[in-house]
């Protein structure tokens, strides 16, 4: 049973975390030839007042990174 932990940074695209459930179940189906449901995913979400990228928090970041939508891996199906 295949166990993913996804950690992302808390923000306005959590809408997208049903999709990116779906998109990892299917690579590990896919790559690992695990059933769907033997698939289990904990996500957690780190505010941005408790995460840094270089010397920076995001909190203190005017934008933060959005990567939805260009980091799909080719074949995955996110619907």
């Amino acid at each position: 049973m295949p166990i993913v932990t996804l950690e992302r940074v808390a923000g306005p695209i959590l809408e997208h975390e049903p999709a990116l459930v779906v998109a990892v179940t299917n690579a590990l189906t896919r790559i690992a030839g695990s059933w769907p449901e033997a698939v289990k995913a904990i996500l957690h979400s780190t505010h941005p007042e408790n995460y840094s990228s270089g010397d920076k928090l995001f909190s203190e970041q005017d934008e933060l990174p959005s990567t939805i939508g260009s980091d799909t891996a080719e074949g995955d199906s996110v619907s």
